[in-house]
């Protein structure tokens, strides 16, 4: 379980500040899976505070950029481990003409207005910096559920009018893994039958079992992605019953021109 030490002040809504003696308010070790209302993303990125008029402190949160020259791509996922564990790879792979920022959205994930808050704030920071080339994505499912649906669409909306890039996912993330293993858009009813599908395909080729998705072997798929998008694409344009946008996701990080470079490098880029 992670534990993380912070900091916070207090704000009224008048603008004054109320503090206690020393000026802050000393919270101390919290635990992930008590926050409640509090998202740690990581004991190195930002604390988001949702109750009350708490406002969070910056914790050591890099800046985007971190001194890049190169574009800027940020991902940012609804879930805290899966997706964020194949962009890791990814980033790897793509680190000579591309820096690619995956920031984590709490402990367990987060909503489709969570994904957006923080790919929000995200798309912030590069705008003053300056950034023409760069680019934040949040990234969410759909579900089978209308509601969860609803969510997602009213997501993208907002998103696309505040300059981000949504990639949605129906019913799921994982119809972007499974992409990689067989051509196909057939329906799901949810997405437990998504990643059974996965679970199948994943002993048959590689000889291992797909248990946890989030500590799977993800350098297996991550050079088979060029492969994945053209599918996913495909499926997408075909309104299909099973489809992913993470496929612009891809095309965004490397356009036809860098495509060579990264795959020259192989998969001993996965591995530094």
């Amino acid at each position: 379980m992670e534990r993380v030490v912070f900091t916070l002040s207090r704000s009224s809504r008048s603008g004054t500040t109320s503090t206690s003696e020393d000026g802050i308010f000393k919270v101390g070790t919290v635990r992930c899976r008590h926050l409640g209302s509090s998202e740690i993303d990581s004991w190195r990125d930002q604390i988001v505070i949702a109750a009350g008029n708490l406002i969070a402190l910056d914790f050591g949160a890099a800046h985007p950029r971190s001194g890049s020259p190169l574009p800027v791509v940020v991902v940012v996922c609804d879930d805290s481990r899966t997706a964020p564990a194949y962009f890791d790879l990814l980033k790897r792979a793509v680190k000579q003409h591309v820096t690619l920022n995956i920031p984590r959205v709490g402990c367990q994930g987060g909503s489709p207005a969570t994904v957006l808050d923080r790919a929000i704030a995200e798309h912030e920071k590069l705008r003053d910096d300056g950034g023409d080339r760069d680019a934040v994505w949040a990234l969410i499912d759909m579900e089978r559920d209308p509601a969860c649906q609803r969510r997602a669409v009213d997501a993208k909306k907002k998103g696309e009018q505040r300059g981000i890039k949504v990639a949605l996912s129906d019913p799921c993330y994982e119809v972007w893994t499974l992409l990689h293993l067989e051509d196909t858009g057939r329906q799901f009813n949810d997405c437990g039958q998504v990643l059974d599908r996965v679970k199948q395909l994943w002993q048959q080729q590689f000889g291992q079992q797909f248990d946890q998705k989030a500590q799977a072997d993800y350098s297996k798929i991550v050079p088979l992605r060029h492969e994945a998008a053209a599918r996913a694409k495909r499926h997408y344009e075909a309104e299909d019953q099973s489809r992913t946008e993470v496929y612009k996701i891809i095309e965004c990080i490397e356009p036809e021109g860098n495509r060579g470079q990264a795959e020259r490098g192989g998969a001993s880029d996965l591995s530094v």
